[in-house]
């Protein structure tokens, strides 16, 4: 008995199209997580430059000390009463003022490379391959684009 061999045709252009977008999507979402990874630069109220991490984790972390800062600030604390961790591991007491502040300038850098993000996978998934003269020029425009 010989084998038996199954006949699988070539991907279309469609589909080797897709197939570029999905793999430069990834790569777009790799360098969003890479991005994520490396935190916001920030320099302390102490003049310390360090930085404040974005990743999942952190932003659940960030935010719950902006909420913390908010009622502090609505009760009228004014001290340094709150501690933030920088990725240096350096402890930083701050006011909620400049927590608010920190927690802000984080967000700001988290919405500002989610906004990247979007933009470029948006440009990505607007290729199509009617737009250009054959299939290795639509897969061009979407291996141009880079983070």
């Amino acid at each position: 008995m010989g084998s038996i061999k199954v006949f699988t045709p070539a991907p279309t252009a469609a589909e080797q199209l897709e197939a570029a977008k999905a793999s430069a999507v990834q790569r777009i979402s790799g360098a969003l997580a890479a991005a994520l990874a490396e935190g916001q630069p920030y320099t302390m109220p102490d003049g310390t430059d360090d930085i404040i991490q974005t990743r999942a984790d952190d932003r659940q972390n960030l935010m719950g000390l902006a909420i913390e800062a908010r009622d502090l600030q609505a009760v009228g604390e004014t001290g340094a009463v709150q501690e933030f961790r920088a990725q240096s591991n350096a402890r930083y007491q701050l006011t909620p003022g400049e927590m608010i502040a920190l927690t802000d300038a984080a967000l700001v850098h988290y919405k500002t490379l989610m906004a990247r993000s979007w933009d470029r996978k948006d440009v990505i998934n607007a290729v199509e391959l009617e737009d250009y003269a054959s299939l290795g020029d639509a897969i061009a425009e979407v291996d141009a684009i880079t983070w």
